[in-house]
């Protein structure tokens, strides 16, 4: 069938995973799973899972963070901008400084309540 067709190309991403789509990782494009068990996405999106000494919302926010979305331009390849590429070898060469996990928790926390009281802000750190 189509769908069974459809799901042998696209990647299942569990809950906790990071997805991000490769092109578009400049644009923020990046997420976590954390409202169902499992799901599909593309083939154009790269997913990976953390260590367990690394919040996936720490991590998210940190990917989010303007610094990094200006990073990632430099880190693409390919030949036209639009379409260029940031893969996950070169994803994972960026340097993030994590706190213990209680302290990404806490940073999680706040970030949450921010957004609540409609204050979009992002982790910042040094690439």
């Amino acid at each position: 069938s189509a769908s069974s067709a459809s799901q042998k190309v696209n990647k299942i991403v569990r809950r906790g995973d990071l997805a991000y789509a490769t092109i578009h990782l400049d644009e923020g494009s990046v997420g976590v799973l954390d409202c169902a068990d499992a799901g599909i996405v593309s083939p154009m999106y790269t997913v990976f899972a953390t260590k367990p000494e690394v919040d996936a919302r720490y991590l998210l926010a940190a990917l989010k963070a303007p610094t990094s979305l200006q990073l990632y331009g430099r880190l693409a390849e390919g030949t036209v901008n639009r379409r260029a590429s940031v893969g996950y070898r070169e994803l994972a060469k960026v340097f993030c400084s994590l706190p213990p996990i209680s302290e990404q928790r806490r940073v999680v926390t706040i970030l949450a309540l921010r957004r609540k009281q409609g204050k979009h802000e992002s982790v910042e750190h040094g690439a």
